[in-house]
């Protein structure tokens, strides 16, 4: 079993980049544990709260630690992605300094509700990930537009096409995950 952690930047859990996270763990295999990192409940960083390891801080790094790899979804906020993910990001540093994020495989999915793009936010956000020391997949940009046409009322993802590319993400995902545990084993 291999354990998928989602985090979204969104705190709103009705909103459409936690929608693209349930669709995505909807079409998850068998095979993966899927779990969403609810960031809502960190604390701001600052030395004090982080020296003082809450509970949640410390549910937070066993997460981390414990993840195969991330899927992260992020709406594109203001050019860039919301404050709560760079909180979550920079609080997975560790108050030692080092990264809990390290070596980690990450996936990016944008998603917004307007018919534009998410590349500014993506993008900021991949340069981010890269400097936490964490891998990032590349081949599988998703950039999720005009997300209100593609979920129903119970929020449930109708749109074929996206759901066919959220297969496909995951036949070629997982397949990278077990490449790499195996490469890490030869090591």
């Amino acid at each position: 079993m291999m354990t998928i952690v989602a985090v979204t930047g969104s705190l709103d859990s009705e909103s459409y980049a936690m929608k693209l996270v349930k669709a995505i763990k909807f079409h998850a295999p068998e095979s993966v544990v899927f779990k969403i990192l609810d960031i809502s409940r960190l604390p701001y960083v600052a030395e004090r709260l982080e020296s003082a390891y809450s509970s949640n801080l410390q549910k937070f790094y066993t997460e981390i630690e414990t993840a195969d790899a991330f899927i992260i979804t992020t709406a594109e906020y203001k050019r860039s992605y919301s404050p709560a993910l760079r909180n979550a990001l920079d609080l997975g540093l560790g108050p030692d300094g080092k990264s809990k994020w390290a070596g980690k495989l990450v996936t990016i999915f944008g998603c917004t509700p307007y018919n534009i793009n998410t590349f500014g936010g993506v993008g900021l956000l991949k340069r981010m990930i890269e400097a936490l020391d964490m891998e990032v997949y590349y081949k599988s940009d998703f950039y999720f537009c005009d997300a209100t046409s593609k979920f129903n009322a119970d929020g449930i993802l109708t749109d074929p096409d996206s759901s066919r590319v959220i297969k496909g993400f995951w036949d070629i995902f997982i397949g990278c995950i077990a490449r790499g545990r195996i490469e890490k084993k030869l090591i």
